[in-house]
């Protein structure tokens, strides 16, 4: 997040449910939205531009990509091994665990005080225990490849939220790169509840 504007960030990880969408459609043409996402984090990041992404933030966001991927078929199956929200219990635990020494080292007393308290509590409340929630509720009752790209609207939300909170106005091939992302988003979505059906509905006669 120091390095890469928040609407571009978000873009970027969205490779990682994307990907396991197309993974799981049936058709091999179903895939080429992947590449359509691809081009489309192209636009957002320039590579080729002096003005254009910090490639060290984009390998970081390439492996943030890659955890989220994971994060879909995993969660799944977390969602059907335990009951209510234990997964999410378990993982907010594991979170902690991970960023407790390095938040210590860094913060020091500072995380004492009471308005980084209270501002930790409500970013953790809203921003992960709340949505993952959720989200283990929903991977309940669809399938991870319809999960994944149901994500499109993430990089949107966020390029939004970036201009509102942060003032980090997209430029014009970096709006259009959202839209490629958003659409290979919706595309996928339809590939993969067209494959839902298909295996619901069983070999045809």
């Amino acid at each position: 997040m120091d390095r890469v504007d928040l609407g571009v960030a978000v873009a970027i990880e969205f490779l990682g449910p994307l990907t396991v969408g197309a993974a799981l459609a049936r058709r091999p043409a179903d895939r080429l939205w992947v590449l359509l996402a691809a081009a489309g984090v192209l636009a957002l990041t320039e590579p080729w531009s002096s003005g254009g992404a910090d490639l060290v933030g984009v390998g970081w966001l390439l492996g943030a990509a890659a955890c989220w991927g994971a994060y879909i078929p995993l969660g799944a199956r977390a969602s059907t091994a335990l009951p209510g929200l234990q997964p999410v219990a378990l993982a907010m635990l594991v979170a902690l665990l991970v960023a407790l020494v390095p938040g210590v080292v860094q913060g020091g007393d500072a995380l004492l005080r009471g308005d980084v308290l209270l501002v930790g509590l409500v970013a953790a409340t809203a921003g992960s225990a709340i949505p993952y929630a959720l989200e283990q509720l929903a991977l309940r009752d669809i399938a991870p490849g319809v999960f994944g790209v149901l994500m499109a609207i993430e990089p949107g939300v966020a390029m939004l939220a970036g201009l509102a909170v942060l003032h980090q106005e997209p430029r014009l091939l970096g709006l259009a790169g959202l839209v490629l992302v958003t659409a290979a988003g919706v595309g996928a979505t339809r590939a993969s509840v067209r494959a839902a059906r298909a295996v619901a509905a069983g070999p045809q006669p």
